[in-house]
């Protein structure tokens, strides 16, 4: 799972964590943005996100360092339960 949030902060940290491009963005009265046809772009949208290292770079910010290797991570051992 990405946490929009984090993954923000991770990519203005980091901007190589993720694929961005410029794209007209709308923001619809209820607050969901779609893609606009037409005009300049006016935000850096998200294409791709690296999720295997946003995700060691989240578990070593929130839980002091990833998993070691052969071990289950936080979302693993979330999962068995």
């Amino acid at each position: 799972p990405i946490l929009h949030d984090a993954l923000a902060v991770a990519v203005a940290a980091d901007p190589a964590l993720a694929r961005v491009a410029p794209r007209r963005v709308a923001v619809r009265p209820s607050g969901v943005a779609r893609f606009a046809r037409g005009g300049r772009p006016n935000a850096d949208v998200c294409l791709a996100v690296d999720e295997a290292r946003y995700t060691a770079l989240l578990e070593a910010a929130l839980l002091g360092g990833a998993a070691p290797a052969g071990r289950p991570g936080w979302r693993e051992r979330l999962l068995q339960q």
